[in-house]
């Protein structure tokens, strides 16, 4: 039986090998200019990422070492003299701080035994009203009690700028065993210690 659709002596229409190549190499260049796309946008990215990060690194090293030398200059300007007021010591620090935005404090501590805490505190007792060495109620936390009897303390004796900086001034840095460990490598060998991050007693503990 003849179908009635066909008509006699037409070929039937159908895709040619040549379309079909073309089609399919069509297909192949457009997924090859997408992975290139790709890539170069990965590219752009990556090299956009590691632009970033140099700046960063940058920035982060030098801030370090803007710090280092202002905690170098606090103990030289110690050194050059035994008698410093505290005006003098907030003339001198305060523009430190204010020029370095990151710089939270800069603190002078001091290494009090025992024996002289109650005559150390007393003594600034009389500008700061119940003034007592003090460390935390363990490490970490944010609330401060006066501070245990030991053979010595190594309090935080200057602190500029004061304001918003009130709760350091008293504490007993030597009673957090872990910073410890950094103060002493700095006192041995005459250099600032980097130490890890640390619970600032500023802001409850929740500062780092």
């Amino acid at each position: 039986m003849r179908n009635a659709s066909a008509s006699p002596g037409v070929p039937e229409r159908g895709l040619s090998r040549a379309a079909i190549g073309t089609c399919l190499l069509g297909l192949v260049l457009t997924s090859l200019l997408c992975g290139a796309v790709r890539k170069m946008e990965y590219d752009r990215a990556h090299a956009e990422f590691d632009q970033r990060a140099v700046v960063r690194v940058a920035a982060v090293t030098r801030a370090f070492a803007e710090a280092t030398d202002a905690a170098r200059a606090v103990n030289l300007f110690f050194r050059a003299s035994t008698e410093i007021t505290r005006a003098e010591f907030d003339a001198f620090a305060q523009p430190l701080v204010a020029r370095h935005g990151y710089l939270q404090a800069l603190v002078f501590q001091r290494f009090v035994s025992h024996a002289e805490r109650g005559a150390f505190e007393a003594e600034r007792r009389a500008f700061w009203p119940g003034f007592e060495i003090r460390e935390r109620v363990k490490t970490g936390a944010p609330a401060l009690v006066r501070a245990g009897m030991r053979w010595r303390y190594l309090v935080n004796d200057y602190v500029a700028p004061i304001v918003g900086n009130e709760v350091t001034f008293g504490y007993d840095a030597w009673s957090n065993a872990p910073q410890r460990v950094y103060t002493q490598r700095a006192i041995d060998t005459g250099e600032p210690a980097a130490s890890p991050l640390i619970d600032l007693l500023q802001g409850g503990g929740a500062r780092h």
